[in-house]
């Protein structure tokens, strides 16, 4: 493995003097006399035979499988975080999600999910194999192309719909994140159709136009469009609402966020790969030249970048990285050349982090991390979206003005008839409005009759009774988004009854994701008072704190622990000290 750097200055891009590269080459034997600055290597890493998959950088974590079927995960600085061995076959691809996991594929054709630290947190199993890599949504939800199904499943690895298409899935499916925040899921099918979903399955659009999506649908349709397309595109990318699709005979077709063409250009050659943001697309034409395309369709210029057998595009907040086997550049917004590297014996394509660092698998079962960068910031990706308190309480009035009547025995008909839709994998474009009603009913907000002996509503949450308050805790858990943690975090510190929060607790544990610690601090606040849990919420909440650090698989806030201890030593049965000491032992266990 060697590399070779160019700096750009203020008046131009130049070498670095060769004279400066004897003590690089001491520095590193694989560093050749082209290297321009001594401490050029970062780390390296070695492996326990040749990478057949990876690297992969996302979230601050580094993933790699080498091909003696170990998976390592590192830290930005080279350090192993984790490390296991890999008994389900040689995977086919990595696949990252936000919050520093990752989904990697069986041999049995098996979804695994693996926490920061690689243990298996769990796994499903499609009914067809995944030979293209899922992409995740905001909330950590995935989408995978199955035959002719896109599915798509929540970050606790429930289906919770999927859309038919009438001909196999070609490519995709991507995930694009538009400027007014929404969230678009993009396939290719084998006849050259272009369809676009929300994140609930939602039919946007289809190019050519399909049918009509004005009409939402639990499990939308397949049916492809009239008039096929003459070829699938070859790459395409968001460019702020819409979309730039681009073909092998140099053509992009520009579209509106309806699927409605805007313009066409013609390039010089045909477009490998592409990338946008919220202001351009940045188009990988074959030889390494990269053209900027606005919104409009207009050609905002051209980039030789010197990398003849780029591959790859991304776009950095601060960059955009161009990357072949054997070399990467950065350019600036403005498509200038910032620097480049040149790589050797790497055959497989590197891999950047967001701090800067270029990863590349060398055929002598070293991973070579070059510091190429500043800081080029992670992707553009919006927050969860939370639950919003006071949407839940307008619709839980909403529910109170067409159902004055609604009271116990509605909400639970209401509920049962959400879990039947998730049970049977069909909750689709209703997944929105479950969570809103689910969270009103959880956190109490329904109407208040008037006390059968007149006056003011009695004091209480309602619906009253605990049960369908229960139940709803349950069915934010089954949803697994983390959007619902803090409202599950406000029922479980607030309700009146052991039963519903001892299921809220439970429904964290489930989902996993407690993204800013509130639940942890809650769990630990509860844990500190005398009399507030009974021995079931105790229960519960030992099986939530092992679930959040399962997930995530960091012990960082210390919280959980502290709580479980605290559980451990208090005056309960021997089944609450019992289930805590278990549940710190599995939590000390490492990865293998």
């Amino acid at each position: 493995m060697s590399a070779s750097v160019g700096t750009e200055e203020r008046r131009g891009r130049r070498r670095i003097p060769i004279a400066l590269c004897a003590a690089a080459a001491i520095f590193s034997p694989h560093l050749n006399a082209q290297s321009s600055v001594p401490d050029i290597l970062a780390f390296r890493f070695t492996l326990a035979g040749a990478a057949t998959a990876g690297p992969v950088a996302a979230a601050g974590r580094v993933w790699i499988v080498s091909e003696d079927r170990t998976l390592y995960i590192l830290d930005d600085s080279g350090r192993a975080v984790g490390r296991r061995a890999w008994r389900d076959g040689t995977p086919g691809w990595i696949a990252p999600d936000p919050f520093g996991r990752a989904l990697l594929p069986a041999a049995d054709g098996s979804l695994i999910m693996v926490n920061r630290a690689g243990l298996e947190v769990w796994r499903v199993r499609p009914s067809g194999p995944v030979v293209l890599a899922p992409v995740f949504g905001e909330d950590g939800r995935f989408f995978v192309a199955e035959g002719s199904r896109l599915l798509s499943y929540s970050s606790s690895g429930r289906l919770l719909w999927s859309a038919e298409q009438a001909v196999p899935i070609a490519a995709g499916p991507s995930v694009r994140f538009t400027p007014s925040g929404k969230t678009r899921v993009t396939l290719v099918l084998a006849d050259g159709t272009v369809r676009e979903y929300a994140e609930d399955g939602f039919h946007l659009s289809s190019v050519p136009d399909g049918p009509s999506s004005s009409v939402p649908r639990a499990v939308p349709a397949g049916t492809p469009s009239s008039v096929p397309a003459a070829e699938p595109p070859s790459a395409w990318c968001g460019i702020g609402e819409g979309l730039a699709l681009a073909y092998r005979d140099g053509s992009v077709s520009v579209r509106d966020e309806a699927g409605q063409e805007i313009s066409r250009v013609y390039l010089a050659s045909p477009v490998l790969a592409a990338a946008g943001d919220r202001a351009e697309a940045w188009l990988l034409l074959t030889g390494g030249n990269v053209v900027r395309l606005g919104p409009d369709g207009r050609v905002g210029g051209t980039t030789t970048t010197g990398i003849p057998d780029a591959r790859d595009i991304r776009v950095f907040p601060e960059r955009v990285l161009v990357l072949g086997p054997r070399g990467v550049a950065s350019l600036a917004k403005d498509g200038r050349v910032y620097r480049d590297l040149s790589l050797r014996h790497a055959p497989r394509m590197p891999a950047a982090t967001a701090s800067g660092i270029v990863l590349s698998a060398g055929e002598d079962w070293i991973l070579y991390a070059y510091r190429f960068e500043g800081p080029l910031g992670e992707p553009s990706l919006p927050a969860p979206g939370y639950v919003d308190f006071a949407a839940a309480r307008a619709r839980a009035d909403e529910e109170a003005l067409w159902n004055p009547g609604f009271g116990d025995d509605a909400a639970l008909r209401e509920l049962r008839r959400i879990e039947k839709y998730l049970g049977s994998a069909s909750i689709g474009a209703e997944e929105s409005d479950a969570l809103l009603f689910c969270s009103a009913v959880a956190l109490g907000y329904g109407p208040r009759e008037a006390s059968v002996h007149g006056g003011a509503a009695p004091p209480g949450p309602r619906p009253s009774g605990a049960l369908p308050r229960a139940l709803a805790c349950d069915i934010l858990g089954m949803l697994g988004s983390p959007r619902a943690v803090p409202v599950l975090t406000e029922v479980y510190l607030r309700d009146p009854d052991p039963a519903v929060r001892a299921q809220a607790a439970r429904a964290i544990g489930i989902i996993g994701l407690d993204l800013t610690g509130e639940a942890l601090r809650a769990f630990q606040g509860a844990a500190d008072r005398e009399f507030f849990l009974d021995e079931r919420s105790a229960l519960a909440t030992i099986d939530a704190v092992e679930g959040i650090y399962r997930a995530l698989g960091e012990l960082s806030d210390p919280g959980g622990l502290r709580a479980v201890l605290r559980l451990a030593s208090k005056p309960y049965g021997s089944a609450v000290r019992t289930r805590a000491l278990d549940a710190l032992r599995r939590l000390s266990e490492p990865a293998r």
